[in-house]
């Protein structure tokens, strides 16, 4: 049985949450002469990224089981985009990846009040050291789990089973945020407590109402 924890832990998802996460402004950087309105933008990264459904070629990047070279292979044949326009998109993600002003304010706030945090993401391999650079930069983090070192992505109940091993805590005591409905669905689903992250204006309204903040 895991160890009861004198506060909830707070598990913080990392893209569009702790890290700047925006495909469709990722895609009109990259490719200004294919997009010339953020809709367009928003079309294509729906059908880039197949909106991250399990099974789908990124959610299976982001497990690790994909190299680069093959989901940018399966996104140009899907997309009809030159599989160079398609490896562009693909290494521009670090730079894209960048902290949240907002959440950093938040993550320290929690910080200060003695919360403990962890993150739990899913995060292609090959992205994992800049990400991680960003991460250690904050200092906040406990610990955490990216998709590609253990092989389950995020909604799959095995990964929130497993992440409740490596935070050694109950379902009850774990706060998700999470700015996909279906991780967020998911979690709830656990028995986790589960917030749909939008910002941290919005974060932090909710966790001030199950008591993880104090009401300012």
């Amino acid at each position: 049985m895991a160890a009861a924890n004198p506060k909830p832990t707070i598990v913080f998802d990392l893209g569009g949450v702790v890290l700047h996460w925006q495909p469709a402004q990722l895609l009109m950087k990259h490719l200004p002469d294919r997009l010339k309105t953020i809709e367009q933008a928003q079309d294509l990264a729906a059908e880039f990224f197949e909106s991250f459904r399990p099974g789908g070629s990124w959610a299976e990047f982001d497990r690790g089981v994909l190299s680069s070279d093959a989901v940018a292979r399966q996104i140009a044949s899907r997309t009809a985009l030159p599989i160079e326009a398609v490896a562009a998109v693909m290494q521009g993600v670090p730079a894209h990846l960048t902290l949240r002003p907002d959440t950093t304010a938040l993550l320290n706030q929690l910080k200060d009040v003695g919360h403990r945090m962890v993150f739990l993401s899913n995060m292609p391999a090959t992205y994992i050291e800049h990400v991680q650079r960003q991460l250690d930069s904050l200092g906040v983090f406990e610990r955490g789990i990216f998709s590609s070192d253990v092989r389950l992505v995020k909604p799959e109940a095995a990964v929130f089973e497993l992440a409740l091993r490596t935070f050694d805590c109950r379902a009850g005591d774990c706060v998700l945020l999470d700015d996909n409905a279906a991780n967020v669905e998911a979690a709830r689903h656990a028995g986790w407590q589960a917030l749909q992250f939008v910002d941290a204006v919005q974060a932090s309204r909710d966790l001030v109402g199950l008591g993880l903040l104090p009401d300012r």
